[in-house]
């Protein structure tokens, strides 16, 4: 998963084992899309596992003033759809291709025949929309109990490489502002303070992290609830 509203959740195919990564490419139809074609629309109840195998896929929202919301990006290994399975409900999102884009599309009867014939698969899929249910929730009571800042760092940090001493995290201030649901403005006020007290640097089309360390300690000491790893699995 990528960063921003990826929440840094690992993606289904590196949760599962070799075979059970051929058996589930081997159900699906490889189609591939055009920089900025639409693979679905908010709305499409038509059930279906899509699985990204090259390129990205940025999932978003019209509003009706036509503007585009970014809510997260998808690489290689990702999964969507995988509610119109369980719950029958129809898709959240627009989804779009960014770049050329090979995704491979696995219908419900197809993705029912993988299910019953591999239980692993079953528990890797299940651990896979957990974490993201885990890290979900995380956000919610981020966006109801912490001020704007910390959001910002926290988000931040989302998208750094786990582990990482320094990092480089390519994404604009545009997009940052809409994955936390406010104003570049705002979100600029927060990165000029940060860049003032060292803790982030600003660039075009991206934002350093020169120590990762020093941003997650200035994260602590602002946040009033206890502090829960980021899933794994």
């Amino acid at each position: 998963m990528s960063n921003l509203l990826g929440f840094g959740t690992i993606g289904l195919v590196d949760a599962l084992p070799e075979e059970l990564r051929a058996a589930l490419f081997a159900a699906g139809t490889p189609v591939t899309y055009q920089d900025g074609e639409t693979i679905h629309h908010r709305g499409d109840a038509t059930p279906g596992l899509s699985l990204v195998r090259k390129g990205l896929v940025r999932m978003g929202n019209y509003t009706i003033d036509g503007d585009y919301i970014v809510t997260v990006d998808l690489g290689p290994g990702d999964c969507f759809g995988e509610f119109t399975l369980f719950a029958g409900v129809p898709r959240t999102h627009h989804a779009q291709a960014m770049g050329v884009a090979v995704v491979d599309q696995i219908t419900k009867d197809a993705f029912d025949r993988v299910i019953a014939s591999n239980t692993g698969f079953r528990q890797s899929l299940l651990a896979v929309v957990t974490t993201r249910l885990y890290a979900s929730l995380e956000f919610i009571e981020e966006m109801r109990s912490l001020p704007l800042d910390a959001r910002v760092a926290k988000m931040l940090l989302r998208a750094c490489p786990r582990n990482a001493d320094k990092a480089q995290i390519n994404l604009t201030q545009d997009q940052l502002a809409g994955a936390l649901g406010v104003t570049r403005v705002s979100v600029n006020k927060c990165l000029k303070v940060f860049e003032q007290e060292d803790l982030v640097e600003r660039r075009y089309g991206k934002i350093i992290v020169p120590d990762v360390g020093a941003l997650t300690d200035w994260v602590t000491t602002r946040v009033q609830i206890e502090q829960l790893p980021l899933p794994q699995l």
